[in-house]
Parts: C-alpha cells; structure tokens; sequence
C-alpha cells in the first residue's frame, strides 16, 4: 500500500494532455493495518467525504466499513476464502445502488474461478482491449494527447513507473520490500488453494515487473534480506539505548494482506487475466448482474 500510495502519487506521464500523475486529478487515501488508529479514522472519514477518490488498502478494510457511493473494488491479490471475497466486493453495490469488481489473476491462477462459480459467484471476461478502452481518450492523439493508441499509453505508464522506481532510493526501498512482502503472502493460502496460489507458479520476472522493478529476482531478494538485517540492526541498537521504550518490529503496510502493496500482477500487458464481478445491491443481499475476466493491494474507487 506504502509502495502503490507513492507511486501514484508522484509518478507522471509525460506526454499526455494533462500533464498531470498516473491518477490525474483524484485524490489518493491510504489505509492498512500498521497505521494508528487515529490515522485510520482519519483516513476513512476523508474518504467518505471526498467527492472521487481512491482508497488504497489492505484487508483491514474488508470488513465493518460502509463507504457510501463506492464504484468500483479492485483486488489484485485474491482472497483465500469465498466469505471474504464477498465481504471485500461488498464495499460496493450497497443498499440497492449499482457498483463494479474486478479481480486480477495471473495465467495460471484462473482455476480459481471456478471457486468463485462453485460458490455462486458469477464471473465472464473482460477482453484486454475493451479493458484498455477505459484509459483516459484524452492520452490519444484524437483527444489532444500525443499516443496513437491505447497499448501505447500503457507501455508509457510502465515506463514511466519503472523510470521513477530507479531514480529514487526510496521509491526503489518500497518496491522491493512491497514484491517481497507480495511473493511472501503466497505462503498464507490454505492447504485447498495450494494447487492454484503456489510461489512455483509464480513467474517471478513478471511479478518484479509489475513492481516497476528491473532488477532480477535473486537480486531483490538479495538486497530485500540485506535491507531486514539492517533495519533489525538499527532497532537492536536503539533498543539498547537507555530509556529507550522500544516496541515489536512489523513489516510495515507496504504488501501482504489482501494484496495492497501489489501494483498490478504480472509484467507485460496481456500477460494476465482478470475475473471481474459487476453487482447490484438489493437491500441486505447483493446480486451478481455481470463479471468479466482479463489477464497482473486492492482498492475502492468512487
């Protein structure tokens, strides 16, 4: 979430109309597990007041939050339980209004949809190319930008991603602890989902790709273990401090959960699939009307 929150923030896309960041003029929230309860409150109550948005968060958000007018739910790491899928598309299409959820799966992740339908849950494909139709028109020459076509304006977002990643020691900080904590949440898959969600599977150049990363794989895990040691180093010492009141270490909310630290699974465009659920509330219960399918830490987006 750390990693998805400062790259939206600050990457931009030069040449496009706008000249503005990834997310143009909509507002970023942030919400996940290790930030005070002061802040998550915070957070939450300016979300439901903004008038658009995007809150990017964890499973700590996945349940007991009614966010009023919520239009789309976007999950890039899939949930290990049918029950907490739905809490999490739940955010959406309340109280009888209308809403949108898209799930990314990567190629050979997608025998979870057939989960999904065993549970009752519908789900159909989104082509990739009606899925790259919803990028801004004004990107495209035609609208007063300077890219001939859609695939174009997404291969300049993953350069200029990856441009910003390798720039910044921060940044590049962030996307490794983010891929690490992303690959690591694989392990948390119960016994039944293994045969689809295993890190085996997993093709580790894509996943660092989708980080904006460049590096190998065996390098981020390198330098990711280096960068745990000396933080450890670095609170040992403060810990031995006198009068120092020190408190357990945490990972931090930059991955894991629900897939907040992920920025999109798998590399290339077309390199994945994504099942997407649209539903409309009816009431307590919630009906699915529509899904699609395409091919990459989940989000609300209002």
């Amino acid at each position: 979430v750390d990693f998805m929150d400062a790259m939206l923030r600050t990457a931009e896309v030069p040449g496009d109309a706008l000249g503005e960041t990834a997310l143009g003029k909509y507002p970023i929230f942030k919400l996940h597990g290790q930030m005070s309860q002061k802040e998550r409150t915070s957070v939450y109550f300016s979300f439901c007041e903004a008038a658009a948005g995007v809150l990017l968060c964890t499973d700590v958000a996945a349940r007991g939050l009614h966010v009023p007018r919520v239009d789309w739910i976007v999950q890039y790491a899939p949930a290990g339980d049918t029950n907490d899928y739905v809490h999490r598309v739940g955010r959406t299409a309340r109280i009888g209004t209308a809403g949108n959820a898209l799930l990314f799966l990567a190629p050979g992740e997608v025998d979870y949809l057939a989960i999904l339908r065993g549970a009752g849950i519908r789900v159909a494909e989104w082509p990739l190319q009606e899925l790259l139709q919803t990028l801004p028109a004004n990107y495209l020459v035609g609208g007063g930008g300077s890219f001939a076509n859609f695939e174009d304006v997404a291969t300049r977002l993953q350069l200029a991603f990856e441009q910003l990643v390798q720039s910044d020691d921060a940044m590049l900080r962030l996307a490794r602890a983010a891929h690490t904590a992303y690959v690591r949440a694989y392990a948390a898959y119960p016994a039944a989902l293994k045969p689809i969600f295993h890190v085996k599977k997993l093709h580790l150049g894509h996943v660092a790709k989708s980080f904006a990363l460049r590096e190998n794989p065996t390098d981020i895990k390198r330098a990711s273990a280096k960068a745990l040691k000396v933080a450890k180093a670095k609170e040992a010492a403060r810990a031995k401090r006198p009068g120092f009141a020190g408190k357990k270490a945490s990972s931090g909310g930059s991955g894991g959960g629900s897939g907040g630290g992920g920025g999109g699974r798998g590399g290339a465009v077309g390199s994945q699939r994504l099942a997407s659920l649209k539903m409309r509330g009816t009431g307590k219960r919630k009906r699915a009307q529509r899904s699609n399918e395409f091919g990459g830490g989940d989000g609300l987006r209002r």
